[in-house]
C-alpha cells in the first residue's frame, strides 16, 4: 500500500465518527449493537468516536507471510445442521483476535472461542478486545501492518479495508469448510462482498425496539403492551416522568443520534437517503425528528450524560428513565448488571399514517489478508458465524442469528423478548444501506452534529435538518 493511501486511511480514521450495531453510550456499533451517540456502544456500548490520533505508522504493511506447510487436521466428526465441515489448518496456528464490546460481549466471544477449540484444539487464540476507539485502532493497525488475524468488521471498515486488499478473501475456504453463502440473508451478506469476493460473514444482527420498565409503567397505570402508537408513546413518556431535582425519573432516554431517530423517519414511509438525495427536510422526516426532540424539549426525556450515565442502557438499568430505544444487546447487559429490572420489549410504536419499521444493525467476523495462518483464520470466521455457534448466543439473548437454519426455525426461541427482536427482521431496514452505505458515516455525522446543535438550543429542528441535508448531499453527489 502506498504512503499516500496510508495517509488517506489514517485521515479517514480521524475524521469520520465511529457509528454503528449491533449497539452503548456513544456511538455504538453492534453486535450488532447499534450505535449511539454520546456514549459508546454497542452492547452496552461498543465502539465510540476516536479521541486521539493514532501514532503515525513507520512503514507500510509487509507482504503476507506464507502459511506453514504442514496442516493439522481438525478432529473428525459428522456435520450437524448449520455446522461447518472439518478442515485442515496450519500447524501451530496462533490467532490474535479483537472486537469491540463491553464485558458481557467479551464473555460471549470467549465462550465461542472455547467451542471452536473443542474442534480445533491446536489453534491458540489470543483475545485482545478493544472496547473503545475500535475503528480508529483497526485503521491504524492496518496502516502499520499490525492488524489482528481475526476481528469484527462493520460496513465502514469494509469500505476502507477491502479496496486496499487488506481483508482475507474467504471465497477459497468456503467450499472446504462446507459453508454456503445461501445460509445468510443476502441483504446482510452483501455488505461484506466486493467484486465477487466475500470478505466477511455476518455474525449477528439487531433491530431497535422499545424497552419499558414494568414497575414504572404499572405505577403510572400503563400497560406496556398498549404503547403501540406515537400518541400512546408520548402519553406514556409524560406519565412516567416523576419526581423533582436529582431524584427525577424521566419517561424516556433520548440522544441526538441518527441511528435512533432514523428509525422514526423510516416509519413515515420515506427513505432517509435516496441515491444522492438526503430526505431530511421532507415534511414527514421533520415530523419524525420533531417528535423525537419534543420529548426532550418538553422535559419528559433526558440525555444519559445529564443523568450521570454513559449510555441509555445504563440510565434504564439504574432506574433513571422508564423507557429507552435500544436493541438486543440490552438483554445480556441488563441480566448481568441489573438482574432485578423487569421490562417489556415492544416493536417501535407507529406514527398516525406510517408503517412499522426499525433499523437493523449487523457486523461480520473477518480476517486479515496478512495473517500468517489464513486457513485457521478462515476456519475461525466460518465457525463463529455458523448456526452451531450462533444458537447458544441466541439462547443468551445477546444478538440475533444471521444463519438461515436458525432464522427459519419456528422453535428457535421461547423468549418473548427474543421473538419481538426476531420479528423485526421482516420489516426493518439495514442501517448501513438506509444511510447511504459508502457515505454512511458522513451522512450520520451530518445528522448527529446538527441535531445535537438543536438539543443544545443553537438551532431549531428545521434549521438543523436543512443544514444536515446540505452537508450530506455535498458528500452524496461527489
Amino acid at each position: 500500500m502506498t504512503l499516500k493511501r496510508i495517509a488517506a486511511l489514517l485521515a479517514l480514521a480521524l475524521l469520520l465518527p465511529v457509528l454503528a450495531a449491533c449497539g452503548g453510550g456513544g456511538t455504538q456499533t453492534a453486535p450488532t449493537t447499534a450505535p449511539a451517540s454520546g456514549g459508546e456502544p454497542t452492547a452496552a456500548p461498543a465502539a465510540s468516536e476516536p479521541t486521539a490520533a493514532p501514532e503515525a505508522p513507520t512503514a507500510a504493511p509487509e507482504a503476507p507471510t506464507a502459511a506453514p506447510e504442514a496442516p493439522t487436521a481438525a478432529p473428525a466428526g459428522g456435520e450437524t445442521s448449520g455446522s461447518m465441515a472439518p478442515m485442515e489448518v496450519e500447524e501451530g496456528a496462533v490467532l490474535r483476535v479483537t472486537s469491540w464490546g463491553d464485558s458481557s460481549e467479551q464473555a460471549i466471544n470467549t465462550e465461542s472461542f472455547a467451542r471452536f477449540n473443542e474442534l480445533y484444539p491446536n489453534v491458540k487464540i489470543e483475545y485482545q478486545p478493544q472496547p473503545s476507539d475500535y475503528q480508529t485502532k483497526i485503521k491504524a493497525d492496518a496502516a502499520g501492518g499490525t492488524m489482528a488475524d481475526v476481528f469484527y468488521l462493520d460496513s465502514g471498515l469494509m469500505q476502507s479495508l477491502a479496496p486496499e486488499g487488506l481483508l482475507l478473501d474467504l471465497t477459497p475456504y468456503l467450499e472446504e469448510g462446507g459453508v454456503s453463502l445461501d445460509s445468510y440473508p443476502a441483504s446482510l451478506l452483501e455488505l461484506f462482498q466486493l467484486d465477487g469476493k466475500t470478505y466477511g460473514l455476518p455474525k449477528d444482527f439487531n433491530p431497535l425496539v422499545l424497552f419499558v420498565n414494568n414497575a414504572m409503567a404499572e405505577a403510572a397505570g400503563i400497560d406496556p403492551t398498549s404503547i403501540t402508537t406515537w400518541e400512546a408513546w408520548q402519553d406514556a413518556t409524560e406519565k412516567m416522568t416523576t419526581g423533582e431535582g436529582n431524584s427525577k425519573v424521566y419517561g424516556m432516554c433520548t440522544i441526538a443520534d441518527a441511528q435512533r431517530f432514523g428509525a422514526l423517519i423510516l416509519q413515515q414511509g420515506i427513505p432517509i437517503v435516496d441515491g444522492t438525495t438526503a430526505n431530511f427536510t421532507d415534511p414527514k422526516a421533520v415530523e419524525a425528528v420533531s417528535f423525537w426532540y419534543d420529548m426532550y424539549a418538553n422535559n419528559f426525556a433526558q440525555l444519559p450524560k445529564e443523568l450521570g450515565a454513559d449510555w441509555c442502557g445504563q440510565a434504564f438499568g439504574e432506574g433513571k428513565v422508564a423507557m429507552t430505544l435500544e436493541g438486543g444487546w440490552m438483554v445480556p447487559y441488563l441480566a448481568q448488571d441489573f438482574p432485578d429490572v423487569e421490562y417489556t420489549a415492544l416493536p417501535l410504536p407507529t406514527p398516525p399514517s406510517g408503517d412499522r419499521s426499525s433499523l437493523l444493525f449487523t457486523n461480520a467476523w473477518a480476517a486479515s489478508a496478512n495473517t500468517q495462518y489464513p486457513k485457521a483464520a478462515a476456519a475461525l470466521v466460518m465457525y463463529l458465524t455458523s448456526a452451531e455457534n450462533q444458537k447458544p448466543i441466541l439462547d443468551v439473548g445477546f444478538a440475533l442469528p444471521t444463519h438461515n437454519d436458525i432464522l427459519n426455525d419456528p422453535n428457535a426461541t421461547s423468549s418473548e423478548t427474543t421473538q419481538i427482536l426476531l420479528d423485526a427482521a421482516a420489516y426493518g431496514k439495514v442501517a448501513d444501506v438506509a444511510f447511504g452505505l459508502a457515505h454512511k458515516d458522513d451522512v450520520i455525522k451530518a445528522l448527529n452534529t446538527n441535531i445535537e446543535a438543536a438539543f443544545l438550543g443553537q438551532l431549531d429542528i428545521e434549521q438543523a435538518l436543512e443544514t444536515a441535508k446540505l452537508e450530506a448531499e455535498s458528500i452524496l453527489t461527489q
